[in-house]
């Protein structure tokens, strides 16, 4: 069983088989919902370091997850080199090995560690506050998909099978309200209903995946907002971090959650629905930045299906929130007992909002893509 963390005392013994090097000051960093993450401060000069003990019941498999980040933060790293791009520490992540060469250390008491160089002069942002930051929020975004696009997704582990499979969260969520071991069923039969009807939907990409025009690609899998790291003084994106999901997958989905993040006005577990609306002045900015980079490697598949991802990955959420629920809260944590039947709420709220404006989506995409806006 992995000890409880008493205070940051107790990891001075696990930095040192990453750096030998004194440590000077270790400190909580951020407020991640599955990993504990700090900041470490060595003496000499020698820079700060990003300490994450993993919580490995959410990703059981780390050797896997571990070998898809340093696969792809490798190539991501050689590509920027041959593009001759500047700040090469700031925009790609770079993993520090322990002293024997691994990727991470597995404590036998306080459980399994990796390390990271810190992006000094970096921020993540809540909220978008211009359209400058959502034009470089999908410039991200797209770059990392441009970089990525000749790692052949054969190279990286499948970490979480089924992790976008929303066909399969609409069969997991059915089998849920059947099974009803929480004796919560009948009380979300509203939304049940109304998710019912959204089954064409959530069996959408599986279906258009048949095609191979829609290509499976080496995707983040967890693009929303505060995963990107901007510049403190000039808020230019600088890449992508928690890439514990990196793996097969489809552009739409990155796209989605991204666009979702972005746009919604409230918090997903907001306790009113009804407050739920969506910024739609950020849509362009965003798809503008992100087809700068990936524009001309897009089938028109791939280009149709970025106007549907924020669908998609709405659906999945809510899905999987109301599946969660139903099961008892066994997967997301809560706070309070209707916490995740309230997440289901705003996601149902604010894919109410995205299918109104489907045609439009489409077509600033469209517009984008061919430069007539």
């Amino acid at each position: 069983m992995v000890q409880s963390l008493g205070d940051t005392e107790a990891l001075r013994p696990i930095v040192a088989q990453f750096r030998s090097e004194p440590v000077e000051q270790i400190a909580p960093l951020g407020e991640g919902h599955i990993h504990q993450t700090y900041l470490v401060r060595l003496t000499g000069g020698s820079g700060l370091w990003v300490l994450q003990r993993v919580n490995t019941q959410v990703f059981a498999d780390l050797e896997a997850v571990m070998q898809n980040i340093a696969r792809v933060t490798a190539h991501v790293r050689a590509r920027l080199e041959r593009e001759d791009a500047s700040e090469l520490e700031r925009r790609v992540l770079r993993v520090c090995c322990t002293q024997a060469g691994r990727t991470h250390y597995l404590d036998p008491l306080l459980g399994a560690f990796r390390m990271f160089a810190y992006v000094e002069g970096s921020v993540t942002l809540q909220r978008l506050s211009s359209a400058a930051e959502a034009v470089e929020a999908g410039r991200a975004c797209g770059e990392l998909a441009r970089l990525l696009h000749d790692l052949s997704p054969a190279l990286l582990h499948t970490t979480l099978p089924d992790f976008h499979a929303t066909d399969r969260r609409f069969e997991a969520l059915r089998a849920a309200v059947t099974a009803d071991v929480a004796g919560r069923a009948d009380s979300v039969r509203c939304e049940w209903e109304q998710l019912a009807q959204l089954e064409p939907l959530a069996r959408e990409c599986s279906a258009w995946a048949r095609d191979p025009a829609l290509r499976l690609r080496i995707t983040h899998n967890d693009t929303k907002l505060d995963n990107i790291l901007f510049d403190a003084a000039t808020r230019r994106a600088l890449c992508l971090i928690d890439l514990d999901t990196v793996m097969p997958g489809y552009l739409a989905y990155d796209f989605g959650d991204l666009v979702r993040s972005c746009l919604c006005t409230v918090a997903e577990d907001a306790r009113d629905a009804s407050q739920v609306d969506v910024r739609f002045e950020w849509f362009e900015p965003l798809v503008r930045g992100y087809l700068r980079e990936v524009s001309a490697d897009l089938t028109p598949l791939e280009r149709r299906s970025l106007a549907r991802g924020p669908l998609w990955i709405v659906l999945e959420l809510a899905l999987r929130f109301l599946t969660d629920y139903l099961q008892g809260d066994r997967y997301f944590k809560i706070a309070r007992p209707e916490h995740n039947l309230d997440r289901t709420r705003v996601m149902l709220a604010l894919l109410a909002r995205f299918r109104a404006r489907e045609a439009e989506l489409l077509r600033i995409v469209e517009a984008c893509a061919t430069g007539d806006r």
